[in-house]
């Protein structure tokens, strides 16, 4: 019947979201600790090359901005 498709596709909806909390958690502490290890590794100095001063601009940016994008998943999923 149309109400028990409907239940149903809500109800596996609903347990496919719940499931991504954990890994999504996972990934946001493992990009923490890299942020952490590698800050003094991936802070531009000036003795740096213009390209490789972006590059490590563009890592933490880009470790930066995962562990933000993680962590909307996790409140996304669990909301």
């Amino acid at each position: 019947s149309l109400v028990y498709d409907s239940i149903d596709m809500a109800h596996d909806a609903w347990d496919w979201t719940a499931n991504l909390g954990a890994p999504a958690a996972l990934v946001a502490g493992a990009v923490l600790v890299t942020l952490s290890e590698t800050r003094e590794d991936y802070a531009p100095k000036k003795t740096d090359k213009p390209w490789i001063r972006i590059a490590k601009l563009m890592c933490r940016f880009l470790l930066a901005s995962s562990f933000a994008l993680e962590v909307i998943s996790i409140f996304v999923s669990t909301v």
